[in-house]
């Protein structure tokens, strides 16, 4: 699904655009079928289209007892970058 097929969701994907041109975070909430996961879609394929890194995380019962289950997910696929941090204080935060 393309930006162009999400119908009457201009003023959404508007405010999506300015947080990715800086904006600290956002919360999209709706009742299940609103169209929440498109219009993340939409946002994720912009952000790639600008050069940026997309990391995505699902939540799922079978992890609901294990801690920082989405943060793993969120990470793990930077790890094998992570030699290419000098080794200064970022490669020490990212270790610690």
């Amino acid at each position: 699904m393309s930006e162009s097929t999400l119908f009457g969701r201009d003023t959404e994907l508007a405010r999506l655009a300015v947080f990715l041109d800086g904006g600290e975070a956002v919360l999209l909430e709706g009742e299940p079928g609103v169209g929440k996961s498109a219009l993340l879609a939409a946002t994720a394929r912009r952000a790639e289209t600008c050069g940026m890194k997309v990391l995505r995380a699902s939540g799922s019962e079978f992890e609901a007892d294990i801690s920082y289950a989405a943060l793993n997910q969120l990470l793990l696929p930077l790890y094998a970058r992570l030699a290419e941090l000098a080794a200064d204080q970022h490669r020490r935060d990212v270790d610690s």
